[in-house]
């Protein structure tokens, strides 16, 4: 872990770590939730694929100073909040699409 992660809350590292995973670890287009089995995750990818929206390889060389970008977000949003909601649906939610530009990696890496 990076010394900017370790100045963050441990709740800010997790949830940026988590999201890590998933744009870095090649889980596009899956959807683990058990009500969408792996077969609605196929189509999911397909056709955001199809759309151009999602699909693209992140670059492994960036995990650190996304999590990094992330992670010093969420601690702030943290601070001034209870929680923190993070998310993709039609979009990239703007705090994700930050950290992802400030790390060089595409939205459309995202699950």
């Amino acid at each position: 872990m990076s010394k900017t992660t370790e100045t963050t809350s441990p709740a800010a590292s997790a949830i940026a770590n988590w999201w890590a995973d998933h744009v870095f670890g090649g889980t596009i287009g899956r959807i683990d939730h058990p009500s969408h089995p792996e077969p609605n995750g196929g189509i999911t990818m397909a056709l955001a694929v199809a759309a151009g929206r999602q699909g693209v390889p992140a670059e492994s060389s960036k995990r650190d100073v996304f999590v990094n970008a992330l992670a010093r977000r969420i601690a702030a949003d943290l601070e001034r909040y209870d929680d923190v909601t993070l998310g993709v649906d039609y979009g990239t939610d703007p705090m994700l699409a930050d950290a992802a530009k400030e790390a060089g990696v595409s939205t459309g890496s995202f699950p």
